[in-house]
């Protein structure tokens, strides 16, 4: 049995155009932060990863995580 929903994350592309068309659904801003560093690196399996997102919620409590996820850049070892 599920006790508790804390929220579903979405990748994106464009946090702006994603959130005008969430907002156009009944979604309001809660929060918007840029992340990177160890905790994310952990998080991702990833070195070097940054990342914006915003999160939305509905008027029903749900929330959505909107992720504009940028990952690394990879350079040749040659």
């Amino acid at each position: 049995m599920i006790l508790a929903y804390r929220h579903t994350g979405i990748n994106v592309s464009d946090l702006t155009k994603s959130l005008a068309f969430y907002e156009s659904l009944g979604f309001r801003e809660v929060e918007r932060r840029h992340e990177e560093g160890p905790y994310i690196d952990t998080l991702t399996g990833l070195r070097g990863v940054r990342l914006d997102w915003i999160k939305v919620g509905a008027p029903n409590g749900v929330f959505l995580e909107l992720v504009r996820f940028d990952p690394p850049r990879v350079t040749r070892a040659w």
